[in-house]
């Protein structure tokens, strides 16, 4: 019978499934399904998934995360204040605690976070501050979901702005904040350009609506709509659907309970928008997840107890000779597993030299492209009148990179989807093997002391990307500089100094390409690649495991058993069939 948990609606519903299977491991002793499970189920509670609220200094970012959690937790002011990155998680209680540089922690009173996160309080993190994490008993919070508060970039303090861009590769999604005073400018387009690959990861709110009358508002989303649309070109695949609301309006409703308020904010459409693209979609994920592994461990346990009794019926010069050939067998299985593991490392060099190949490619087809790009460009500059030679390099410095990151950003895209592809069809390979041999196990166990085992698949929870990753520019090098021998190049003769610029520009381009095809192979994809498989290959060895050592536990159980008297045994035969029947139960509501 191939029974199968249904998916159950809640958190709730799965974690009180997956206690009741815990508890009958527990009752048979079966420590490596409770050690499998009891894993499983602290994991449940604690799946982190990171939302980050993003944009420029001054756009209302903290008082959004504020009436989002309907309670003023973060500090706001008129001048930039958060400073370093602050997570907002859920608790029974409001609290807060401080991580500093040296690992050390500090429980602080709320009210008094902004003396660490604040540039008052903490002007130019002085106090090395690595992150701030607040608790707070938020409905929104309850199922994992981490509000990411970030420092605005583009204030004048530069620190801010570093700190937001070093954690942005940590984020799960994105909203992006914008204000109707002023309305999208430069900065946030650069901004939105500097991340790179495309995501539909990313929800837009246009804030401080209540500053305007609503034709203005109106007016001010086309506008948004419009430049950002242009400025991204084609290439944006996330959804440009801009939220008007005023998170002031928003945080004062929800404070005093005057729904009009929360309703004339706007903040509602946003939330549930939020909740359509992410957090349905994300218990939806982790639920699917968990429940695979609650059926797996409810087969494994169907399995012992069979065995369990079995063996409890099984006469014991028979039961030795029955353990000693499984063992035996074990021995060719683990062999089998372990080519299962060579042949996951020979796809892996597969893909990376899939990835090799079309990096080389990559360089052939663009290099040369770019260079004639950018050299038609500063010959544009070149005939520019009253531009001296700083501004020309420094233009030309600016067009450069803009032009390497929409060249690296379409291909990262693309080779992103590729090695996912392909990772995914390597595990897919994977999981069909280990199902086999997990099956096999069962089937041989089931052989030896006649029983039906429950069928289970293997499905290890594992993605090529457990985590969304924006993609920043590329770390370009140094600009287009000059040898002591040219240092006078500002004063030189226009046509010299031509000479000389193009110069640079040509072996510019080529260190470009060197240096960031070395970093997107290594930092991008091959260090993404290698931790999917390593986590790939714990799924494995852990369900393995477990499932051997539940067969070889349920024989050597048995045999202690068999040590009581007939009536004890006959009892305890029938206390697995209880359970066995409760397993049944489990697996079928």
């Amino acid at each position: 019978m191939n029974s199968s948990i249904s998916s159950p609606d809640t958190f709730m519903d799965i974690e009180a499934k997956g206690k009741k299977i815990l508890e009958i491991a527990k009752i048979t002793n079966n420590s490596a399904v409770a050690n499998f499970l009891t894993e499983v189920l602290e994991k449940l509670p604690n799946e982190e998934f990171y939302l980050a609220i993003l944009g420029l200094f001054k756009r209302g970012k903290s008082t959004l995360i504020n009436a989002m959690l309907g309670a003023p937790i973060l500090p706001t002011g008129v001048i930039p204040v958060t400073s370093v990155i602050t997570r907002i998680k859920y608790g029974s209680v409001i609290s807060a605690r401080i991580t500093f540089g040296d690992n050390s922690t500090k429980e602080v009173p709320v009210e008094g976070l902004s003396q660490y996160v604040s540039e008052i309080g903490n002007p130019n993190n002085s106090k090395n501050v690595t992150i701030a994490d607040v608790y707070v008993p938020a409905q929104i919070l309850k199922d994992g979901l981490i509000l990411i508060d970030t420092p605005g970039v583009g204030s004048t303090y530069t620190i801010g702005t570093k700190v937001t861009f070093q954690f942005l590769d940590r984020v799960d999604f994105a909203i992006f904040v914008l204000a109707v005073d002023p309305p999208v400018g430069q900065q946030e387009l650069e901004l939105l350009n500097s991340l790179g690959s495309k995501s539909q990861k990313i929800l837009f709110a246009l804030n401080k609506i209540d500053y305007v009358d609503p034709p203005s508002v109106a007016e001010s989303v086309n506008y948004c709509q419009k430049i950002i649309q242009n400025h991204l070109g084609n290439g944006a695949v996330f959804s440009l659907v801009i939220y008007p609301v005023s998170a002031k309006l928003a945080l004062e409703g929800r404070l005093s309970g005057n729904t009009l308020k929360i309703q004339n904010s706007g903040i509602e459409p946003l939330e549930l928008a939020l909740k359509e693209s992410l957090i349905n979609q994300k218990e939806s994920l982790m639920i699917r997840s968990t429940t695979d592994k609650l059926r797996k461990s409810a087969t494994d346990l169907m399995t012992y107890i069979q065995l369990e009794i079995a063996s409890l019926k099984t006469p014991l010069d028979r039961l030795s000779h029955l353990q000693l050939e499984f063992e035996q067998y074990l021995s060719l299985i683990e062999q089998r597993k372990r080519d299962l593991f060579y042949v996951i490392d020979g796809r892996a060099k597969e893909i990376v030299a899939g990835l090799d190949e079309d990096l080389a490619s990559f360089k052939k087809e663009h290099e040369t492209a770019l260079l004639v790009q950018v050299e038609t460009f500063a010959e544009a500059m070149l005939t520019t009148k009253g531009a001296n030679s700083r501004e020309i390099v420094s233009s030309i410095e600016e067009y450069l990179r803009k032009s390497l990151i929409e060249t690296y950003s379409e291909f990262m895209t693309s080779e992103d989807q590729k090695i996912r592809n392909a990772f995914l069809h390597l595990a897919s390979e994977a999981n069909e093997r280990m199902s086999f041999l997990i099956s096999d196990v069962k089937h041989k166990a089931a052989l030896l002391f006649g029983f039906r085992p429950a069928e289970i698949a293997f499905h290890p929870s594992i993605d090529y990307e457990t985590k969304f990753y924006y993609h920043l520019d590329p770390i370009f090098i140094t600009g287009i500089t000059f040898s002591g021998g040219e240092i006078a190049e500002w004063v030189l003769p226009k046509s010299l100094f031509k000479r000389v610029l193009e110069k640079q520009i040509r072996q510019r381009i080529k260190d470009e390409f060197e240096t960031n095809g070395g970093r997107i192979r290594y930092d991008y994809f091959v260090t993404r690649l290698n931790q999917a498989l390593l986590q790939l290959k714990r799924d494995i060895n852990q369900t393995f495991a477990s499932s051997t050592e539940t067969v070889k536990n349920a024989i050597t159980e048995a045999e202690c058993l068999r040590t009581k008297n007939e009536a004890e045994v006959n009892s305890k035969i029938g206390e697995l069939r209880n359970l066995l029947c409760t397993l049944k139960a489990i697996l079928e509501e």
